[in-house]
């Protein structure tokens, strides 16, 4: 049951990632990110829901230092990289302790998932 749970949900971001298409929750962040990020993280806030965010992979390292950057350290940020590969990386902490221990993300194709 659980394997069909995470190839729905697989294919359904895959989809939300190769359309390209803007939604509520799905944020195109190219154009003034730190104010998008403070945008999404109050949203999460006030509606206490995760917020998915993907970019461009090129972009991606740069989008998670201006999350780490932005958001107040108790906000929760999953990077979730490479998913299906050997290479996948699933790690959720506070921003407070991704300042003290970033991850180096680089052009991998990434899901952001944060919690305000």
């Amino acid at each position: 049951m659980f394997t069909k749970k995470l190839t729905l949900g697989f294919k359904l971001m895959s989809a939300l990632y190769v359309g390209g298409i803007s939604s509520n929750s799905v944020k195109d962040l190219e154009n003034e990110r730190k104010a998008k990020i403070k945008l999404i993280e109050k949203v999460s806030q006030q509606l206490k829901q995760s917020q998915i965010i993907i970019e461009t992979p090129y972009r991606n390292g740069q989008l998670f230092a201006d999350m780490i950057s932005t958001c107040a350290p108790k906000t929760r940020i999953c990077v979730a990289a490479d998913i299906t590969l050997p290479t996948q990386t699933i790690i959720t902490k506070s921003v407070a302790d991704w300042k003290k221990a970033p991850l180096e993300i680089g052009k991998r194709p990434c899901v952001f998932v944060l919690l305000g």
